[in-house]
């Protein structure tokens, strides 16, 4: 399956970074890759068969305004796309396709 604007994980976590360096005051620690992580929102099924899923998962990351240059709320999002490979009703395997970023 190819990616068409998808990162890894990695490329992502390293957006994230970069967002924080640029939004955050000097004081504020960024959150580590499993703590990204943590901050699951929700997810959605986008195809279905016998045999796969496609699930996508999203992560809302706050910088709260105490932490935040501008004062207000600010949100990093990371979408995760999953594909499942299933055996009936059972998933046997999952892997992960792509990771894309969206800043509010």
């Amino acid at each position: 399956m190819s990616v068409k604007d998808g990162y890894s994980f990695d490329e992502a976590y390293r957006r994230y970074l970069s967002w924080f360096q640029e939004k955050a005051v000097s004081s504020a620690v960024p959150k580590d890759q499993e703590a990204v992580l943590g901050f699951q929102l929700c997810h959605e099924d986008v195809f279905e068969n016998d045999s796969i899923l496609l699930n996508r998962m999203f992560f809302v990351v706050p910088l709260l305004p105490s932490e935040s240059k501008s004062g207000r709320l600010e949100l990093f999002t990371i979408s995760e796309l999953n594909l499942l490979q299933k055996a009936g009703d059972d998933v046997e395997d999952i892997m992960p396709v792509e990771y894309t970023v969206q800043i509010f």
